[in-house]
Formats: structure tokens, sequence, C-alpha cells
């Protein structure tokens, strides 16, 4: 066959010539195929919508999540009020019988009522009492204890004619701050979970009566402990001075009531620091704040102590070398 184009011939079997790429006269002449159309869908058309058609809202609109959200939030805000009203009534409740506590503590001591005033007073400062008794301490140079060092009891002691308020704090002291015995205002702080710090003021008082009231599960009691360290902070040094005279040529005895002094000490820390929080603090005058520092200070030595105490105590429990005999 020849290429009409450019006039090469080529084989009759080739679709386009080898040289120019011309169609074949051959392949020109095939009809086309005819495109086939898509078969229309069988069933019935769906009407036309109408040009002003919108698409409705879906069932959760930003409106209805916005309302729920609003719901919810007003929820918590009213839960939240709720809890913050009766945390508030308990507290109220908790520090008016804070206040009633120490009122009545004073007003049992004035009316010399030591017993119902002791039984006020928590087990620890018993305990803590009785280290006021066993350590004389020492003041304005001369070493002395306020309180009897016979071995009768705290308790007969305090139940006797002195009593512990009056006897050791001054009965002076406690009605200058009373003066007419008529509460006119009180203020209640609460320190921790467990301790108040109350400030009693009495009609015709220069200044206010401060006391600390310990809870312990739904009971209160007057915590004379804090009170008796801030009243005489020098007593740590008392402590220090009491257990090294008693290991210094120590009997198992000795031993023994160094160990006693040292274990009824351990709260005495707390006790004085609970005067350094800003509440109780702005009762007292530069000179306590300082003294107070300084027995914290001497507390921070009682564990060294205890460890001589108990080294002491093992040294006398250790078998002596019998002795020689002497010599004819």
């Amino acid at each position: 066959m020849k290429c009409q184009k450019c006039d090469k011939e080529y084989d009759d079997s080739f679709k386009f010539c080898p040289s120019c790429g011309e169609s074949s006269p051959q392949v020109a002449q095939q009809p086309s195929t005819p495109m086939q159309q898509p078969t229309p869908p069988s069933g019935p058309i769906p009407p036309l919508l109408p040009p002003d058609y919108q698409e409705p809202p879906p069932i959760h609109s930003s409106k209805s999540w916005r309302k729920y959200v609003a719901i919810i939030g007003v929820s918590i805000i009213v839960i939240l009020c709720l809890f913050i009203v009766l945390g508030s009534i308990l507290l109220r409740g908790n520090s008016a019988k804070a206040k009633t506590e120490a009122n009545q503590f004073i007003r049992n001591g004035l009316k010399k009522n030591y017993e119902a005033q002791y039984k006020q007073i928590s087990t620890d400062n018993h305990d803590f009492m009785w280290v006021f008794i066993a350590c004389p301490r020492e003041k304005d140079g001369a070493s002395h204890t306020d309180l009897p060092s016979s071995e009768a009891s705290l308790e007969e002691y305090y139940a006797g004619s002195n009593g512990l308020l009056s006897g050791m704090f001054g009965a002076e002291f406690i009605k200058q701050l009373m003066q007419d015995g008529k509460l006119s205002s009180s203020k209640v702080t609460r320190i921790n979970n467990q301790t108040y710090y109350v400030e009693l003021s009495y009609k015709g008082a220069t200044n206010p009566l401060p006391l600390f009231i310990k809870k312990q599960n739904s009971t209160y009691s007057v915590d004379l402990a804090a009170t008796l360290v801030m009243s005489e902070p020098y007593i740590a040094e008392g402590i220090k001075q009491t257990v090294e005279s008693l290991i210094k040529n120590p009997t198992t005895k000795d031993c023994d009531k160094a160990k006693t002094i040292l274990d009824k000490s351990k709260t005495m820390k707390s006790e004085l620091e609970l005067w350094l929080n800003p509440g109780p603090k702005r009762v007292l005058n530069a000179s306590r704040i300082a003294e107070i520092e300084d027995a914290i200070g001497q507390t921070s030595g009682f564990e060294e102590l205890s460890s001589e105490v108990a080294k002491a105590r093992e040294n006398l429990e250790q078998p002596r070398p019998p002795s020689k005999p002497l010599l004819p």
C-alpha cells in the first residue's frame, strides 16, 4: 500500500504509515462506535424541589446544645453554693462550741469548780503538766518550780484549794483579763482541722484572753498545754537540764524518769509552734516571741537527748566484770 501523504509504500496489514504515521485508508473508512447512553433509572421520577426550599435544622442544633450546657453549669453552681453554705454553717457551729468550751473553762476556774475544769483538759495535757512538776527551770537566775514536786498526783493537786488555773497563772492575772466576768466579744480562728484559737474579750479588760481548743472526733477540750508553754517557754531549757543531770551518774530509776520526761515532752514543739500562727502571734510581744522561738530551738535537741538516755540505760544493763579478790 502506498501512503497518500508521503508516497512511501508499506504493508497492507499496517494501520499507520511507518514513515509519517498517516492512517491507512482502511482505518479512516471504519465507522466510529457510537457512545452508549446511560440507561435512565426505572421507577417514578422524584418531583423537583422548589427554589426557596431550605434543609431542616438537625435535631441537636447549636442552640439546644447551649441550652443543655447552661442547665448543667447552673446545676453545678447551685451544688457548689450548697456545699459552701453547709460548710460555713458547720464551721460556725464548731467555732461557737469552741468559744463556749473556753469560756466555761475559765468560769469553772473562777468558781473554784476544779473538778469540772479538770475534765475539760485532754489526757495529753495531763502528761505535759506532769513535766512542769518534774523539771525545775531557771528563771531570773534561780531554779524553781511553780508546782509542788511531791509524789502526790496531779489530779489531787489540781483539785486542791489553789487549782492549776488560779494557782499557776495567778488569780489576779485572770481577773484582770475578765474584770466583771461578762463576755463582750470573742474571735475564733481555725488553726487546723483539730485546733481552734480563741480570743475572749471581757468588759473592762484591756487585752483578750487567748486559749486553744482541741477537737477530737465530735468532742472539744481546752488545750491548756499550749497556754502553759507560752506562759513559761523556758521550760524547754529546764527539761534539758533535768535530763542531763539524771544521766550524769545514772541509776535505772534515773534513766526511766529521764525517758518519761522526754516522751511526755514530744508535743512541746507543736504546742509552741501554735503561737507563731498569724492569729495567736499578734497577741504576743516581741520578747515573748523571741523566747518561744528559742524554746523551739531547744526542743530540736530532745531527740539527741533520747539517744543518750537509751545509751546510758543500755550501759547499766550490761553485766559488770567480777571484781578481783583482795590479796591476803
